[in-house]
């Protein structure tokens, strides 16, 4: 296990790995530290199959995207030229969740925060995101994200039990940008096969141009592409991926929904409920369904014990394919074993060559999606976050205190650590102590034992 461990620590910075997710729940626990508990989870899921901005960057010259209902190719051959060219995949997802930030959340790339004008969920403070890539071969997006002005739970259940007014103004505002039903129209025949991601949104009208009744029309039409697409894109369909990992007998995405005719909070319970009046819709928001044409999904997070529930939820899906316990052990027991006989190099050699070998045979059994790769190559990783941030090693700091100051205490937190409560890996240097003997080192041994002249 120590092996492992040591394995862990060097594997820190390779994308994908073990070592790569307990790194990014460190950051998001970083995040929580820094900016409280996110307020909103979110997922986008542009589908590369059915945009024409990805035909153009595949070098389609025949798609015209002024057009609102452009001509594409039968959908074979759209999931052909995916196939061949991850790359522009790849790239195809980086720029609509660049475009969603920007241009509907009103987040400046370049300053690395909100714009003053803000976005449709109002300004925001800051995100988090991890890019998942699905067993149809399209990325996903999952997002904790942070509002301007947003407060910690236990600050928001004391405001809305103690202010009407601000219960009011809360819901209202989470009605507004989170909907979990389709507008009411009858009048609509939707056609089973349609295809609302292959044609483009309505345009709206300039602002400076706008006649009455052209606003009129735009809102009419609108509110119809909210119920299409909503019905095409939003509504849930259980499907076999419903019950993986053991949920046989009911789906475990949590639908059917139970109808909640209005928001409310409860006094006792210190439960938030948000309005739900149709059971099968998931939770959307108009405007990114109509003018970013994918489904997605948007909660508000309204509980600690939910922030953690979602930091753990995107993060595993860094891993989907990573070894069990006993095959990692397996793994490593190989490992040793090819360790060569000979005697000729030193100790601290003998411990790289086995880290060396332990991550080789670890790499060989990770498996790369063609977008991934492109994505590991270029430098992305796995994670997509508005501020960068930098390791403390406070996990160092307070392990070492405990190891000198309370060794019983120290070793008895390590063996009760439950599993999800991993920290990162200590970054190891092997090296001989002053007899000669096998010892590992970390930042902290840096500092304790610096030299005068660093003091």
């Amino acid at each position: 296990m120590n092996i492992l461990k040591s394995v862990n620590a060097v594997s820190a910075c390779i994308p994908g790995s073990h070592a790569s997710q307990i790194h990014i729940r460190n950051e998001i626990r970083n995040y929580f530290g820094y900016f409280g508990m996110p307020q909103l989870y979110f997922t986008a899921n542009p589908s590369a199959t059915h945009s024409t901005i990805f035909q153009v960057m595949c070098s389609n010259t025949n798609v015209n995207l002024t057009k609102r209902f452009p001509q594409l190719v039968p959908s074979r051959q759209r999931a052909l030229t995916l196939a061949k060219d991850p790359v522009a995949a790849t790239d195809f997802f980086d720029f609509s969740i660049k475009c969603i930030f920007k241009y509907l959340f009103g987040w400046d790339f370049q300053k690395k925060c909100s714009t003053s004008e803000g976005g449709i969920l109002g300004p925001l403070r800051s995100f988090y995101g991890i890019a998942e890539l699905t067993e149809q071969a399209n990325f996903h997006g999952h997002f904790l994200l942070w509002l301007m002005g947003g407060l910690n739970p236990s600050q928001l259940h004391e405001c809305l039990a103690s202010d009407e007014g601000f219960k009011h103004r809360f819901f209202d505002f989470f009605e507004d940008i989170i909907h979990h039903h389709l507008p009411q129209n009858d009048g609509i025949n939707i056609d089973p096969s349609y295809e609302p991601r292959i044609e483009h949104p309505p345009r709206p009208p300039h602002p400076t141009q706008a006649l009455l009744d052209e606003l009129y029309t735009w809102e009419s039409d609108f509110v119809t592409q909210i119920k299409i697409c909503g019905e095409a894109l939003q509504r849930h369909v259980c499907r076999p991926v419903c019950h993986k990992y053991g949920k046989d007998n009911y789906c475990r995405f949590l639908f059917p929904h139970k109808i909640i005719e209005a928001s409310y909070f409860g006094l006792q319970s210190k439960s938030i409920v948000l309005m739900c009046h149709d059971s099968t819709i998931n939770y959307f928001n108009p405007y990114i369904l109509v003018f970013c044409r994918h489904n997605h999904n948007i909660k508000c997070i309204l509980s600690g014990k939910a922030a953690k529930a979602a930091s753990f939820y995107i993060t595993d899906y860094i891993t989907k394919m990573g070894p069990k316990t006993y095959e990692m052990l397996s793994l490593l027991s190989k490992a040793v074993s090819n360790m060569p006989a000979t005697d000729d190099c030193s100790g601290p050699a003998k411990a790289k060559i086995l880290l060396h070998k332990c991550l080789s045979q670890f790499s060989r059994q990770q498996q790369i999606h063609g977008q991934q790769a492109a994505r590991y190559i270029r430098g992305k990783g796995d994670s997509m976050s508005s501020h960068r941030t930098k390791p403390m090693m406070s996990a160092i700091l307070i392990s070492n205190v405990k190891s000198i100051y309370l060794p019983e205490l120290s070793q008895s937190s390590v063996e009760d650590q439950s599993e999800d409560e991993e920290f990162e890996p200590i970054s190891l240097r092997i090296a001989l102590d002053q007899e000669g003997h096998l010892m590992t080192s970390n930042q902290f041994h840096y500092y304790y034992y610096r030299e005068p002249t660093l003091q």
